[in-house]
């Protein structure tokens, strides 16, 4: 099977994230259950913060991108799809 360009993207990157995970994964066995509740914590208060801070236009603008990267990909698995009931 060949892969186009962004095929191989797809695929570094779901490896890069699988090595990211299998690290965070050996970190957080290291961890106590206190110390998971409080990093926890942290990370909720800091995304709350930093959500609440968002303006109107701001959020719109991220569902469009969100919107807009769906389409591009769901169109790329079409393409795809087409090409493998040809």
């Amino acid at each position: 099977m060949d892969y186009t360009q962004l095929d191989m993207k797809h695929k570094r990157a779901f490896l890069m994230n699988l090595r990211a995970l299998s690290m965070c994964t050996n970190a957080l066995a290291t961890l106590t259950e206190e110390s998971v509740i409080s990093i926890s914590e942290s990370l909720l208060d800091e995304s709350s913060e930093t959500i609440d801070k968002l303006t109107d236009v701001e959020v719109n603008g991220y569902i469009k991108k969100i919107e807009h990267h769906h389409r591009e990909y769901g169109g790329v698995l079409r393409q795809k799809k087409e090409k493998c009931t040809d």
